[in-house]
């Protein structure tokens, strides 16, 4: 693809002939050279005259042509009468200056093109309006630069030596459309007649990409526009090698950003805390920076407060999981917010010494010695052990053993001792009295271990009391012979007249919910509600919540983790609902109906304090998300 060239500049007041040539090498007020550099000199007449010889010159080197020469003229420097006009004087210029540097095969006098200022150019009549001569210009601008020759490689050149100041300023408009367009900016100068030197402007110019990308970056975690500004060869054409240090620190920062932010952006929550303690260091270390001789480096030092305004930092410096949320939530990003919060909030919650007390997560893998738990620690400690373990020690405050809690239970002990169980009973038909005594016993005796594990040894009595029901109901079941008393009037295809007690107990193993509820509570009913809230795993966390909410009485912290608990529960199943979308088809009518009901339950009796609802919406979920964060953590 061919490389193109385009030059913009503007018709000065003091405007004279000039074939290249006219100075000689002796007059030094009329050599200019670029940056004080002798290797680069040019002789004029006219201040304008050298920054055009310059960029006539990079423009042939860097080009294959240069295509456009774009004139800014009002209409006082392009009309003037019968005689010549200063647009007609600089334009033979350009065509002299041509010849003077050996360019002419690669430029041509139709390559210059007027750009009409304040005028209409088919009437000569003046744009009075401010607004309509800016859109003319860029009207301009666009025609001649940006949709002439799409397929080539655009390079732009400008001089800013002359013209209004009006011009000079919508000019940095005209460079960022120039941009944005794809073009390349190569070179902006400007020459000083005091000095007769030629400067580059890009360094001032970069000053608005480098706030550009600081904020692309802090609206969308991008850092692709940051790693491009701070790229070496660009910082170095610049402001001069001499003054680009830092650099490398500054790119460790970029690529900590780039892993901290695309581990946001795929929700990989097994690496976001390393990226957050390595992106907290760089950028301690940036931050300290505000007097780098690296004019960029120190800029984006003192942009920091961006930064920590957009990432919600506090004095620390610390990007907390809730900064984190609330970053994503402020950038639409629903799903990151919500995996954010169900991954890693538990975290958060686990510092407090109330909730500590209730569950302690790492006390609880060590003893399990299970290290693969440590990769969800705080979600299942929070989601399973703070739900469950609370309502046991706060039901038990009165050392009664609840229905729910004892059924439960039950159904672990059974569950647990299933195996052994039945090899004490397989193959063995015996019917005396010892035998039936002996299971019976060591049935209660396993029972008893799983009771002690699962509650206080301050909740003995309620212990107890669990055990004395268990043990008499299994009593009952046994006349003065040891036979089965078959009396299972709801239940009676399980049992065909009297059996042994090796067999009833298999039998309560493989229908163990129905006949134990059917001895504790006589009501198959009730059994069968509260069968399928335990077995639904969102509608048995809402019973816990409850429960827990009920008792909560006076205890302020404790209402205060219940309403966490129902952020935490409306969070998860909105995570599944968007997990899932694309699955509705696959998912259940019942499913859908529990999920339903879980919401309509979580959005009754907040009193206010969590404005919920079961709208499935982005806003909705958002609002939820923020408020949860807001709300005031236990004691």
């Amino acid at each position: 693809m061919s490389a193109q060239a385009y030059i913009i500049t503007f018709v000065g007041e003091r405007q004279e002939p000039n074939d290249g040539c006219l100075a000689p090498d002796t007059d030094s007020k009329n050599i200019y050279t670029v940056n004080g550099h002798e290797g680069e000199r040019f002789k004029v007449l006219e201040t304008g005259d050298a920054p055009m010889q310059y960029l006539m010159k990079k423009a042939s080197q860097e080009a294959d042509r240069i295509t456009v020469i774009a004139i800014v003229s009002q209409r006082v420097y392009q009309k003037n009468g019968d005689t010549v006009s200063k647009y007609d004087i600089f334009r033979d210029n350009l065509d002299n200056f041509a010849d003077s540097l050996g360019i002419t095969d690669k430029f041509s006098p139709a390559s210059l093109c007027p750009v009409f200022y304040d005028f209409i150019e088919s009437t000569g009549e003046l744009i009075a309006n401010a607004s309509v001569r800016t859109n003319s210009m860029i009207n301009q601008f666009y025609r001649i630069i940006i949709s002439s020759t799409p397929e080539a490689t655009k390079n732009a050149y400008i001089d800013f030596t002359s013209g209004l100041r009006d011009i000079s300023y919508l000019m940095t408009s005209v460079i960022q459309f120039l941009k944005v367009s794809g073009i390349h900016l190569r070179k902006i100068v400007y020459s000083n007649y005091y000095d007769r030197k030629i400067y580059s402007l890009l360094h001032i110019t970069a000053i608005t990409d480098l706030i550009q990308a600081v904020n692309a970056f802090s609206l969308t975690g991008n850092v692709r526009q940051l790693r491009d500004f701070f790229d070496d060869g660009y910082i170095i054409d610049r402001i001069g090698r001499e003054n680009s240090g830092g650099l490398t620190d500054m790119k460790h920062l970029i690529d900590s950003f780039d892993r901290f932010f695309g581990c946001i952006a795929i929700n990989n929550v097994n690496e976001i805390d390393a990226c957050k303690l390595e992106i907290e260091k760089d950028m301690n270390r940036i931050r300290t920076s505000e007097n780098s001789s690296n004019m960029y480096i120190a800029m984006f030092a003192r942009l920091f407060g961006i930064i920590k305004k957009q990432f919600f930092l506090d004095g620390s410096g610390e990007i907390s999981y809730q900064n984190m949320i609330r970053w994503c939530l402020s950038h639409d990003l629903i799903n990151q917010a919500l995996t954010l919060y169900v991954e890693k909030m538990p975290e958060e919650y686990f510092r407090l010494e109330f909730i500590r007390k209730i569950y302690d997560p790492k006390a609880t893998a060590k003893e399990a010695k299970t290290p693969s738990y440590g990769k969800s620690l705080y979600g299942d400690g929070f989601y399973s052990g703070v739900f469950d373990n609370a309502i046991y020690r706060i039901r038990l405050k009165d050392r009664v053993l609840p229905q729910d809690m004892e059924m439960s239970i039950i159904r672990d002990i059974v569950s647990e001792f299933k195996n052994q169980v039945e090899r004490e009973t397989f193959g063995q038909e015996c019917k005396n009295k010892k035998s039936a005594a002996l299971i019976r016993s060591h049935f209660l005796k396993a029972a008893s271990e799983l009771l002690r594990k699962k509650l206080p040894e301050k909740d003995g009595a309620a212990v107890m009391q669990a055990l004395r029901r268990i043990s008499d109901t299994i009593m009952n079941c046994f006349d003065s012979d040891g036979e089965l008393i078959a009396e299972f009037d709801c239940y009676e295809e399980h049992f065909a007249g009297k059996t042994s007690p090796f067999r009833f107990l298999g039998r309560i193993v493989s229908a163990y919910p129905k006949i134990i509820h059917f001895y504790l509570r006589n009501s198959p009913q009730e059994y069968e509600r509260l069968e399928f809230r335990s077995r639904n795993t969102y509608l048995k966390k809402l019973d816990a919540i409850n429960n827990l909410l009920a008792c909560a009485e006076d205890n302020d912290s404790m209402r205060r983790l219940g309403n966490i608990m129902k952020c935490y529960l409306y969070a998860k199943i909105m995570r599944n609902r968007i997990n899932h979308a694309q699955d509705d088809a696959q998912t259940s009518a019942s499913d859908l109906m529990v999920q339903e009901e879980a919401l309509k339950e979580l959005s009754r009796d907040t009193g206010g304090l969590l404005p919920l609802d079961t709208a499935f919406d982005f806003e909705t979920i958002k609002r939820m998300l923020l408020k949860a964060l807001d709300l005031p953590l236990p004691d």
